[in-house]
């Protein structure tokens, strides 16, 4: 529920923009972008392209990171 993903990113202090229509599999973005797993990671530019697809977040730093 929202009060659970919004607990979570503060446990986790998750600082970049997370959304979420709270609709699991039948999420829009989730259909939009064929996440067929999760975790599923992209950077995703301002103009909505798929910039990349890192494996963890690690990756999802360093990536960050450099940009």
């Amino acid at each position: 529920d929202e009060q659970e993903f919004r607990q979570a990113l503060s446990d986790h202090a998750i600082n970049w923009s997370c959304y979420s229509h709270l609709k699991g599999w039948g999420e829009p973005a989730a259909k939009d972008y064929a996440v067929k797993a999760t975790p599923a990671l992209f950077l995703i530019d301002r103009s909505g392209r798929i910039v990349g697809k890192p494996m963890d977040h690690e990756e999802l730093r360093e990536m960050l990171e450099a940009n």
